[in-house]
């Protein structure tokens, strides 16, 4: 009878630990792009504030990071890797010089 116990024990672990392996998931985000984000834009119009990111070469602004994020001045340039889009065009955006961070991980 102790065999037995002993038996149904080792296989109630097995079966527990297998479960919880297999029930884990890969919550790791994937990122598209790396980017520098330079800086705020100082600039005194309406259409002017938020951030400058480096992106291949080419400067875009961004309003803001998700969250909300922010940034202290003497930690620019702050190297990332994100995921994002061009803002939809309207007053202030050309569709091409305006994105929209979806998320980002602060690669220092």
């Amino acid at each position: 009878m102790q065999k037995s116990k002993n038996y149904i024990s080792r296989i109630i672990l097995v079966i527990l630990i297998y479960l919880n392996f297999t029930a884990c998931e890969n919550d790791e985000l994937t990122f598209e792009s790396e980017g520098v984000i330079l800086g705020y834009d100082m600039g005194m119009c309406i259409c002017c504030g938020g951030y400058f990111i480096e992106l291949n070469g080419n400067t875009y602004r961004t309003w803001n990071f998700p969250n909300n994020d922010t940034f202290a001045a003497e930690d620019f340039p702050i190297p990332i890797l994100l995921n994002w889009h061009f803002a939809e065009e309207g007053a202030c955006s050309d569709g091409t010089n305006l994105i929209v961070v979806e998320n980002y991980f602060v690669n220092q």
